[in-house]
């Protein structure tokens, strides 16, 4: 299961619309070459039509030891806005274990019972291949975010159908694992946004 689709799905079950898709999303976490130590750039993928991801398995593993929290802050138009939290509840060589829970914006009541998740590491790599032919990588951009201003890897995706979708998603170079942004809109207007406001672990806190 992809990053974003995580998010996603949450949407889904709370009735958010979906933007309209005229092909597949492309996974929303992790690519190649960010501008940081050659050590921490990942093998480019063989496959040329993909582009390559912001992080290595190996780099979102250490980064994601037991205890991790995520929050993301999650606005469909037209809907309330919602917070997903996620905890690592397990986390070894093979893979990790994440608890999930959708709450209300202020964290007070469950939107959907909670939920849990197992992935490989180098299944949540390749949640952020993105295909060359409708995506652009730009590395060095500088995004302001609740956890601060952050250097991140943006890719973005466009595709047309009978309108305009536009796909944005930023990872931070210093954060391994989900984006720490997420835009999407339909015919330039905004339609879904997941922002994180909570990483711990990153930055050192």
């Amino acid at each position: 299961m992809r990053w974003l689709l995580l998010a996603v799905v949450v949407l889904a079950a709370c009735g958010a619309p979906a933007a309209p898709d005229s092909a597949t999303p492309a996974s929303p976490p992790s690519a190649p070459e960010p501008a940081t130590p050659e050590a921490a750039q990942p093998i480019p993928e063989p496959n040329m039509s993909t582009l390559p991801t912001p992080f290595t398995a190996d780099q979102i593993r250490d980064a994601m030891p037991v205890g991790t929290e995520v929050r993301l802050t999650i606005a469909a138009a037209g809907k309330p806005t919602i917070q997903s939290d996620w905890t690592v509840t397990k986390s070894d060589a093979d893979g990790v274990t994440i608890a999930y829970r959708t709450l209300t914006e202020d964290g007070t009541q469950d939107v959907e019972p909670p939920s849990e998740g197992s992935y490989g590491w180098e299944e949540l790599r390749q949640h952020a291949l993105y295909k060359a032919a409708d995506t652009t990588r730009l590395d060095g951009q500088t995004l302001d975010t609740p956890l601060g201003t952050l250097t991140t890897i943006r890719y973005v995706r466009s595709t047309r159908g009978d309108s305009e979708k536009v796909e944005t998603y930023d990872f931070a170079v210093d954060i391994p694992g989900p984006p720490v942004l997420v835009r999407t809109t339909v015919d330039g207007q905004q339609v879904l946004s997941m922002a994180m406001t909570r990483r711990t672990g990153f930055p050192k806190q």
